[in-house]
């Protein structure tokens, strides 16, 4: 039987040119599918580059970079400006979690969806679970800075929405507060903590001032 169908593979491969299959027959290699989407992200055809991304996952599946495809997946579709797509390839991405892959930079974009699409309180909300998932030190406190700079830029967002419960700027000072002794450092958290009070009065007077004070990273 193995003679058999070596005999028919072999007889294919003679064949193939002949019958005129060969110019029309092209052969997808993974670097080159891969780096194919990675050009065309440099491009900034964001929407092709992430359906490239999406190919690459369907025709590869075990290969070792399907994650950090389905990561980058979801960052084109966000530079697209195609937040409900980025949101449902980067929830994906994050719900396999682990510290040494893709979902806590997933989780991090996924606040950034959130927050272009005006869902604050949902930005919050990831990155608590993250926080409460991680076992990093360094993702920790970059969560709990991303979160007190989120509670602090749209706090006045935040107290008018009837999902999210708590003084914004209080909860803000309680994630600067969770942020370690490297962390403070890093941040520069002194300065972030005393001039918190003044941002805080700042927003009650002119909100737009406020917003120019509030960057988060």
């Amino acid at each position: 039987m193995n003679r058999i169908c070596f005999a028919l593979f072999m007889g294919m491969m003679i064949l193939l040119p002949a019958i005129g299959f060969s110019k029309d027959v092209v052969l997808v290699d993974a670097q080159l599918q891969y780096q194919l989407a990675r050009t065309l992200f440099e491009e900034k055809e964001f929407s092709a580059a992430a359906h490239e991304y999406i190919r690459f996952s369907h025709l590869f599946p075990d290969h070792e970079r399907v994650a950090e495809a389905r990561f980058n997946t979801g960052v084109c579709f966000f530079r697209a400006g195609r937040l409900d797509d980025a949101e449902r390839h980067l929830k994906k991405t994050a719900a396999h979690f682990s510290d040494s892959g893709f979902a806590p930079a997933a989780m991090f974009k996924l606040g950034e969806v959130y927050a272009a699409m005006d869902k604050p309180g949902m930005a919050v909300a990831v990155l608590k679970d993250l926080i409460t998932l991680t076992r990093n030190d360094k993702i920790r406190d970059r969560a709990c800075f991303v979160i007190g700079w989120l509670l602090l830029d749209k706090a006045d967002q935040l107290k008018s929405r009837s999902d999210f419960d708590l003084y914004p700027i209080r909860e803000a000072e309680r994630y600067f507060s969770m942020i370690s002794t490297d962390g403070r450092q890093q941040y520069r958290l002194e300065n972030s903590l005393a001039e918190l009070k003044t941002i805080g009065r700042i927003k009650k007077k002119d909100p737009v001032v406020a917003g120019s004070l509030a960057i988060i990273p």
